[in-house]
């Protein structure tokens, strides 16, 4: 009874995907709560909700042209390197534009230049997160690692806007981006810990 309790959890087993699912939670958090930030913060400056909409869009944008890079660059530069430089650039755009809230500056164009910029990362780190992934387990629980990293993104997707409202509400949306960059700055440092591949290495050698 207790093994089939335990194979939903199977991967957990593994010290290096318990770490980059921690970093994933870490980025999927800050990246909704930023988002329920851009839309408060557009919305407050514009009072446009096309604009708003157009603002909470636009990370989008840079997969129509770095997509093929991103592929590149994981197949060939060190997985968890561009893991880790791509959180901490996400954290440090987060910080900027937390600074330039909480100096009460924030123009439109200003948060239209951090979605834009934050958009830019998503096309590295995205497959180097999913390839990465798959050295940190054994072939027989890829599926298992595959859908607890669903959860992660799935379970931060449903938390995460009533939590950054209330973060909003009680701080203040400078606040509630500080706390982003916080948890981009965690994964970064996480995804660092990684040191092993024995499993991709295992594969290699077969």
């Amino acid at each position: 009874m207790l093994t089939i309790l335990a194979q939903p959890l199977d991967s957990f087993r593994y010290r290096d995907y318990r770490v980059l699912w921690v970093a994933g939670l870490c980025i999927s958090s800050s990246y909704w709560l930023q988002q329920i930030v851009i839309g408060w913060l557009m919305f407050d400056t514009t009072g446009s909700a096309v604009l708003t909409s157009i603002a909470l869009g636009l990370d989008t944008l840079p997969f129509l042209f770095l997509g093929p890079v991103g592929g590149v660059v994981a197949d060939r530069w060190n997985r968890r390197y561009t893991i880790a430089v791509s959180a901490a650039y996400m954290a440090l755009v987060t910080l900027g534009l937390a600074v330039i809230v909480l100096s009460g500056i924030v123009q439109s164009w200003h948060i239209m230049a951090y979605a834009l910029l934050i958009g830019l990362s998503f096309p590295l780190i995205d497959p180097a997160w999913m390839s990465l992934l798959t050295g940190t387990v054994p072939k027989k629980s890829i599926v298992n690692a595959i859908a607890l990293n669903g959860l992660a993104e799935n379970g931060s997707r449903f938390l995460f806007p009533p939590v950054g409202g209330l973060v909003i509400a009680l701080f203040g949306p400078g606040q509630a981006l500080v706390a982003g960059a916080a948890l981009y700055a965690a994964s970064s440092a996480a995804s660092l810990t990684i040191t092993r591949y024995e499993f991709e290495l295992k594969a290699v050698v077969r």
